[in-house]
């Protein structure tokens, strides 16, 4: 019997897949179904022995995708409703790097919003562009203030990942494993 579910996670060929009754389930993916990633809907099988089968992933709205160091193209995450961009005010924002996910995020059909995390502290002297942040609000882009350690902010962004399917990303070092942490 085949059932559907969403693949919440991912490990290399095990994935955890939500069921339609909201259970996690540990499933393997077949072998042709590497590319499976968070967020895709997939059929599913169970199985007496081990982990439950992935037999099949259903069509996708939209995939988000990034490059290898090979420059090949990998998928990332699927069927997203919204992307946050989060940046923070230490480091420094590296824009060239957010505007290069707003460029993909219009490609999506996705929303776009932008997180500016430790909002706690004084922005980094060291910023080569500051009142950036004021030019994407003017292009229309939401932008949110958050501090995880100081817990600014968090209900504002419950509020935005309320009832959508959304991945964070940035650069390493901005606090999107920490705002997790704070919103779980």
């Amino acid at each position: 019997m085949t059932h559907t579910g969403r693949v919440v996670t991912r490990f290399g060929a095990e994935l955890v897949i939500e069921d339609e009754t909201g259970q996690r389930r540990r499933c393997t993916s077949r072998r042709r179904l590497q590319d499976a990633v968070c967020g895709d809907r997939v059929e599913w099988s169970p199985s007496d022995s081990g982990n439950d089968v992935v037999t099949a992933i259903l069509p996708r709205h939209n995939l988000l995708q990034r490059l290898d160091p090979r420059g090949q193209t990998r998928p990332v995450a699927a069927n997203l409703d919204q992307v946050v961009v989060v940046i923070a005010r230490r480091p420094p924002p590296q824009w060239p790097l957010v505007d290069r996910y707003l460029v993909a995020i219009e490609h999506l059909d996705a929303r776009a919003l932008l997180v500016v995390n430790k909002a706690d502290l004084e922005p980094d002297a060291s910023d080569p562009q500051p009142g950036m942040e004021e030019r994407y609000r003017q292009l229309g882009y939401p932008v949110l203030h958050t501090s995880a350690s100081a817990g600014l902010g968090l209900d504002d962004l419950r509020g935005e990942l309320k009832d959508r399917t959304s991945i964070l990303v940035g650069q390493s070092g901005v606090g999107k494993s920490s705002l997790i942490q704070a919103l779980l």
